[in-house]
């Protein structure tokens, strides 16, 4: 059974970031090289540096897209661009793409252990796209 609670989300200070419009991004899955650029030049605040950072001649363990995105994201909220809600919530989100449109509650869950070979069954009806996107919340720090 999943276990549902309230967190204090994170969000853009509208007023620090600047238009929401220029700082928002499609999923990572779908920002092709040329169009990332184009979101990066879109605004400083722009959420493509944290979930689609570029790979920069040089990286190594200790400067790499995923450092850089850390660094910004730290910034972001030293700076106040980002803000931490005063109260906890369950978040409401809706994505509308040209085929469909998602959506759903964003919130803070626990599944118990129901193990299937050592995995529990959400691992098992989806696994994840890429290594790369377990990476991103850890090295942040927002997991």
């Amino acid at each position: 059974m999943a276990e549902i609670r309230p967190f204090r989300g994170i969000r853009y200070n509208n007023d620090q970031a600047g238009d929401a419009g220029s700082v928002v991004s499609p999923p990572y899955d779908v920002i092709d090289e040329k169009f990332q650029q184009e979101l990066y030049d879109r605004n400083e605040n722009n959420v493509v540096r944290i979930i689609l950072g570029k790979d920069e001649e040089g990286d190594g363990p200790s400067s790499n897209r995923y450092t850089r995105a850390r660094d910004a994201f730290q910034g972001w909220l030293e700076a106040g661009v980002l803000v931490k809600d005063e109260e906890e919530g369950i978040y409401l989100y809706a994505q509308d793409f040209e085929a469909n449109t998602s959506g759903g509650p964003v919130r803070k869950s626990r599944l118990e252990s129901s193990h299937w070979f050592g995995r529990t069954p959400w691992v098992r009806a989806r696994f994840f796209p890429t290594n790369s996107r377990c990476r991103v919340p850890r090295r942040i720090g927002s997991s």
